[in-house]
Order: structure tokens, then sequence, then C-alpha cells
């Protein structure tokens, strides 16, 4: 074993010295959508595209099986020479250095190393929300990486310690570096214009946004819940408007979502541009993200970063990634969102701090902090 070690280190030292370290990288998620884990993937890459130059980066579609050139282009733009898509074949894969899995896939055997994104453990924790399907994909994928040896990094405490909670995983072995926000997620130079932006979509009134998908976990039914529970006026004047991409168990909040869609009530819009995205947050008078379950909640952030108040849960990630910039809710209680979301719109002085600690707080998730701490892990 120790011969076997020596034999390593001494290669991997070579292979340093050589040549520039070579990184693979899966954006097939990024390529397809806007959740959370597309959006961690598309700014990991275009960090690492911005920030260093010295390494070999390779783009794969494990989703798709090969990347194709002009879809990269349009999600990251003119790639550098040091930059190539490649495919998920065993030969594209032999020589990499280290493998950085980002989005619960695993390329065929081959790269030296393995990194391994742990966003959360709720398919093991609240199976629930989740379809069968993408629990045994996603468990699957989990044991074959650890069985690879992979390190694990973590986008949250909240789940590292889920990592030690349910694979036993010691703390000290999860690294905790979180998701990156575009720097397109910022405060308004031109609020006409974002304005502009919302109503062309339809957002003719000032509203309230939520930004997510549709699923349990998500717990839009507690936010339509909450439209009842707000004060007379306010529910007549405010408008949701709901960014929302497909999930999985969702009939029955569509359901709840066709009526109040059809009064006015509701806009239900899909996946956007970032820029739109970025309009609306920019616009909306607060965002309302009471969430039940999250490994990061990255709209809390995204929201902080165009100067909007957050309104959001009181538990799992989004209490320790909203700290005290945020106005915290129980999202089992209808009463106790409506109260958070009339806050946040009426009372200038708590609209202030939150905008304030707001942009505080997004500071240390900029795509340049974030990328060094990736870039000194590889």
């Amino acid at each position: 074993c120790c011969t076997i070690w020596r034999c390593c280190a001494t290669n991997s030292v070579a292979v340093k010295g050589s040549r520039r370290l070579r990184i693979g990288i899966d954006v097939g998620r990024a390529l397809r959508g806007r959740d959370g884990v597309a959006t961690y993937s598309q700014q990991l890459a275009r960090g690492l595209i911005e920030l260093d130059r010295s390494i070999e980066l390779r783009l794969f579609d494990l989703d798709g099986g090969g990347c194709r050139a002009e879809s990269v282009g349009a999600l990251l733009g003119d790639l550098p020479a040091n930059v190539r898509v490649a495919h998920a074949t065993r030969s594209e894969v032999a020589d990499l250095d280290l493998f950085h899995c980002t989005a619960y896939r695993l390329p065929p055997p081959g790269p030296r190393r393995l990194l391994f994104t742990v966003h959360d453990l709720t398919f093991l924790s609240h199976p629930e929300f989740h379809t069968l399907a993408n629990r045994v994909r996603c468990l699957t994928s989990m044991a074959q990486g650890l069985a690879r040896g992979a390190a694990v990094v973590a986008v949250s405490e909240t789940s590292r310690r889920e990592c030690a909670r349910l694979l036993a995983l010691p703390d000290a072995s999860v690294e905790v570096i979180p998701p990156a926000v575009s720097p397109l997620f910022c405060p308004s130079r031109h609020p006409t214009r974002d304005a502009e932006v919302a109503t062309g979509l339809g957002a003719t009134k000032p509203f309230v946004l939520n930004v997510g998908s549709i699923e349990p976990r998500k717990n839009l039914a507690g936010v339509l819940d909450c439209l009842d529970a707000l004060p007379d006026d306010l529910a007549h004047d405010l408008l949701l408007v709901l960014v929302a991409s497909a999930g999985w168990h969702d009939r029955e909040i569509r359901l709840r979502l066709d009526p109040l869609i059809a009064d006015g009530r509701v806009l239900l819009v899909g996946d956007l541009r970032e820029e739109e995205l970025v309009s609306l947050y920019r616009s909306a008078e607060a965002m309302v993200y009471p969430s039940l379950v999250e490994g990061f909640g990255l709209p809390v952030i995204e929201a902080m970063a165009c100067g909007t108040p957050v309104v959001t849960s009181d538990r799992s990630s989004m209490r320790e990634v909203a700290g005290d910039a945020a106005l915290l809710v129980d999202p089992d209680d209808p009463q106790s969102i409506a109260d958070g979301v009339a806050r946040a719109v009426r009372d200038t002085e708590t609209r202030d701090r939150l905008v304030t600690m707001g942009l505080d707080r997004s500071r240390g998730y900029a795509n340049e902090t974030v990328t060094r701490r990736v870039l000194e892990l590889y």
C-alpha cells in the first residue's frame, strides 16, 4: 500500500509540474433549465472561465451525453482557448486530473479524482417530496461516487450536517462552499427599464415575488394560503408573481393556481432569461420564499443582491443563508407568512434595514469570491 501511495503521489506531482491542471465539469443541467443545480453549474463554469486561464477546463453534459458548442456558447459566451466542450466517453475523461460532479451524475471511470457536490439530501430525509425515479438516481449516484473515493463539497453547513447524519461522513471530510451569485444580480441602475420588463411580463401592479419550482417542498400552498391572510387592502392591491419551473407532485397546486390566475391575483411565468429575472427581483416589493426544506435556497441571496427585502422560512438552510438580513417566518403558518409579507411591504424602517443588510450579506457570495475558494479546493 505504501509503495502504491508513493507512486500515485509522485505521478500527481509530475502531472502538475509538466502541464496545466485538467478539470472536467458537468454543465448538463445548466443547458436545460434554471433550477438551483443548473444555476450552480453555470456560475461555477462561468467563474472558472473568467478567473483562471491556467487550467484546462472541459465541459461535459452527463445528462445528454455530449455538449454541443452552440448550446454552451449560448450559455457561457465565447470560450477561451483553455476551455472546450467534451463528450462523456472514457477517452475524454481518462486524462483528467479532477472531475467535478455538480448534478448527482458521475462520469465514466477515468479521472484521477472526483469531487461531488451535495446540494441537499432531501431524497433521503424527505422522500415524500421526490419521485421514486429521482430518489433512486440521486442515491445511486451518491453511493457510487463515495465508492469511487469522491471528495465531497456541500453548499451549506446544513447540508454538511445532513451528510454526517445520513451518510456518516465526518464533518472534517466535507468542505462547505456555497453557490456563487452572478454579478447581474445587483441593485437597479435603471428602475424604469426594470419596471418595463416586469410590465411586459404581465406584472402591471405592485407585486411580491416567489422563485422556485412547482413541487411540494417549495411550499407554494403556504404562499397561496398567505394571500387570504393578508390585510384586505393589501390582498386586493398586491399581485403574487410566481417564477416557477416544472417540478413533480404538482397536480394539486396547479388546480389551486388556475382560478387565482384567472382572477388576476397570481401571475405565473415560466423559466426566464437571467436579465428578465433580475428585473423582476428589482421591481418586486418583496421576495417571499417560505420553503419547507432546502440545501441552500439560492433565491434568498439573489433577491438580497438585487436590494429586495426577503421573507423566508425559519428552518433548514434558509435560517443559515439569510441570517438576520431577512424576516424569518413559520412556513407551516399562513398568518406568519402573511405578517412577514405585510411588514416587508409596509414598514419603511424594516424595508430599509433588510435592503442594507441583505446587500452586505450577498457580497460574500460574489462569483469571484466563491470561485477562488473552489480553485483552492481543486
